[in-house]
């Protein structure tokens, strides 16, 4: 999905998720309900119309409530919300159910115990000047690796579009920070780490070496001198961004556009154009696509000012302003165009269009 450029899925309901998370999320549903139709099965075969649903921790609130008790096939649906995409078996619920024999099975969880667990999970720890219960507490921690899984895009973006160096650095330096307060956060609730759910993208190692993150790091804390070096690190790489751009408009370094200074105004935009150019079209709703091509004339990126009307495909910037890289293969076939955020340096560069 994410090799052909496909970012984000949208659902009928307006929701909209990142492609790793949707999949992830899709598979974990299948798996949950598959295991309910044998488990009905085997129920039907054993005569019993009872089932106890199994306990997990960190349930979400409505599941919480009905979770580790024994009901009827009936109750299922009425009590548990069987059938609906919120309830049992919904959408990445992971709550089992199991034959339950009146008479023969015992209870795995003891209405006492249940209790107890409830009232353990309602307690809650600080983070950030935030009290969070251990739902909370898990959700704060999906949000991290979402974040870490969209920074190792955006480092792997930067890579792939040549962008300058340094600022590769700083974006790998700020994913070290977001990996490094995780594990701040996961050993302050304890909680185990799940790093498997950032790996899942399979982009490799992305992180700097420890002497070049201890020296960013330093740098940042100097310049700003806040306790945490995820804030430190992002606004100082903004500032080295707005610096670096700065200089290269001053005639320091030669910037982008420089190699053509003449923006080509065109009816609509072509896989290839004149070397080294870079072409502009605008729709009629006031939209503007800036495209840059390389030495042979392929396109190599486009930047847009607007969402293209589509703002869940585009949740970038405060207009869906955002950058599609170019890939080919090696015949030089196009075979994505991966979607991103600006760079701090192609948002001085276009500000004349944002």
């Amino acid at each position: 999905m994410t090799n052909s450029g496909l970012r984000f899925v949208d659902y009928a309901t307006g929701y909209s998720s990142r492609a790793d998370v949707a999949a992830r999320r899709s598979v974990m549903t299948g798996l949950a309900q598959i295991t309910a139709e044998v488990n009905e099965k085997n129920a039907e075969e054993l005569g019993t119309e009872y089932f106890e649903v199994d306990w997990h921790p960190a349930a979400r609130p409505d599941h919480q409530a009905w979770q580790g008790k024994v009901y009827s096939k009936e109750e299922l649906h009425s009590v548990c919300g069987l059938g609906s995409k919120t309830g049992l078996s919904g959408i990445n619920c992971r709550h089992v159910y199991y034959p339950f024999v009146p008479g023969v099975s015992e209870r795995l969880y003891t209405d006492e115990w249940l209790e107890e667990q409830n009232r353990k999970e309602a307690e809650t720890k600080e983070w950030h000047g935030k009290k969070l219960n251990t739902y909370e507490q898990t959700q704060q921690q999906r949000k991290m690796e979402t974040a870490m899984r969209a920074q190792r895009e955006r480092v792997r973006g930067f890579q792939e579009a040549g962008v300058d160096n340094d600022e590769i650095t700083i974006a790998k330096c700020k994913y070290q920070a977001q990996l490094d307060e995780y594990k701040q956060f996961s050993k302050k609730m304890g909680l185990p780490e799940q790093c498997e759910r950032i790996y899942q993208d399979m982009r490799g190692r992305v992180a700097p070496s420890k002497e070049t993150y201890r020296k960013y790091a330093a740098e940042a804390r100097e310049k700003y001198g806040s306790s945490s070096d995820l804030e430190n690190l992002t606004k100082w790489g903004s500032s080295k961004a707005r610096q670096r751009t700065t200089e290269k408009k001053n005639g320091k370094k030669p910037v982008e556009k420089s190699r053509n200074p003449d923006i080509i105004k065109v009816s609509k935009t072509t896989i290839t154009a004149k070397p080294n150019s870079i072409t502009q079209t605008e729709n009629k709703k006031g939209g503007i696509d800036r495209n840059y091509y390389d030495a042979d004339g392929r396109q190599i990126k486009q930047i847009s000012n607007n969402d293209h009307g589509k703002p869940k495909q585009h949740p970038y910037g405060k207009h869906g302003e955002h950058a599609h890289d170019y890939q080919y293969d090696k015949d030089g076939k196009l075979i994505g165009r991966p979607v991103r955020e600006l760079t701090d340096i192609e948002r001085e560069e276009n500000e004349d269009i944002l």
